[in-house]
């Protein structure tokens, strides 16, 4: 079961990996440069903290490991304003 499960996943192409909440992502990452409740949860519960907010997989991981490169790659240049967190984030290395 599992080698015919490895088989059929290493035969088809990866899934796609767009951003679908891009309104989500900035308000969370603006929410983060300000909020020092917002942080706190972020650091102590990790990617739960984010469960108010309607994510996909890969938008939840790249906000809460502070991938600034996928989420420039995926939403456009942030502002000093919206890195704030990323910044913060990839700093802290307590991942």
């Amino acid at each position: 079961m599992v080698s015919s499960a490895l088989g059929l996943a290493a035969s088809q192409a990866p899934e796609e990996q767009e951003v679908m909440h891009k309104e989500d992502m900035i308000k969370i990452l603006e929410r983060a440069a300000s909020d020092s409740k917002f942080i706190y949860d972020m650091l102590y519960y990790g990617a739960d903290a984010l469960d108010e907010y309607d994510l996909t997989g890969p938008e939840k991981l790249a906000t809460w490991t502070g991938d600034i490169e996928w989420i420039e790659k995926h939403i456009g240049q942030l502002t000093p304003l919206q890195r704030r967190w990323l910044e913060l984030r990839k700093k802290s290395e307590i991942w």
